[in-house]
């Protein structure tokens, strides 16, 4: 991904969560920055 790209999701249903996984780079999702092999869950 590009430098400043920014994307959304919406969740499917109510109640469900998500992950996401840095394989390289960096990343911020929801105000928590995330580098090289850190993963985040929502």
């Amino acid at each position: 991904m590009d430098a400043g790209v920014s994307l959304g999701y919406a969740l499917k249903q109510a109640g469900n969560g998500m992950c996401a996984f840095v394989l390289e780079g960096d990343v911020t999702i929801a105000g928590q920055a995330l580098h090289r092999r850190n993963g985040f869950g929502l």
